[in-house]
């Protein structure tokens, strides 16, 4: 966690407590002390809330994940948890809150850190398959996509599973690659 300069690090085991920040002994008010040991209940740190999303297609995410091999596209990347199953996300390249459908080739098996640049607009496509990367190199995540720009997407083996141009298409204008 990191320290805030304005604010000393305490030890709430007695009140007259070394501040790391200085070295010097500091003294904390019984009413400090008390206000720090006061934990919210439930019903003061939580309110309930609900919304309405559309439901996910498990079918949808399990046949992107065998169409490219339970591999990332962007990066090759193939992990699986310690219960063997795999990390890699099926990534509407239309999203369903935008009436993307649950068809093969509106998606890519896509690792966590890709969905994440995927959606939200580091990364896009090209028709010819090839990555494109936001162009925004004053900012240090350019420089972890950058080395993609250029290569062709892992694709699945079947054409027929290949991404649709006109997803492909939605996502650069969505995104402002056009």
């Amino acid at each position: 966690r990191p320290n805030n300069k304005d604010t000393p690090l305490y030890s709430s085991s007695n009140s007259n407590n070394m501040n790391s920040t200085t070295g010097s002994s500091t003294s904390l008010s019984s009413e400090a002390l008390s206000s720090q040991s006061k934990i919210p209940q439930e019903s003061e740190s939580r309110k309930e809330v609900s919304r309405t999303r559309k439901q996910r297609d498990s079918t949808f995410m399990s046949n992107v994940k065998k169409a490219y091999d339970e591999a990332c596209a962007i990066c090759g990347a193939s992990r699986y948890t310690v219960d063997g199953n795999p990390e890699v996300e099926a990534a509407h390249i239309k999203p369903v809150k935008f009436d993307g459908p649950a068809d093969v080739r509106n998606g890519m098996a896509l690792c966590k850190l890709h969905h994440w640049a995927f959606d939200s607009g580091w990364l896009s496509i090209q028709n010819d398959y090839k990555i494109i990367v936001a162009d925004r190199p004053n900012r240090h995540e350019y420089e972890e996509f950058s080395s993609f720009e250029g290569q062709t997407i892992n694709l699945p083996d079947k054409t027929s599973q290949h991404p649709d141009q006109k997803f492909l298409q939605w996502h650069r204008e969505h995104h402002d690659f056009m």
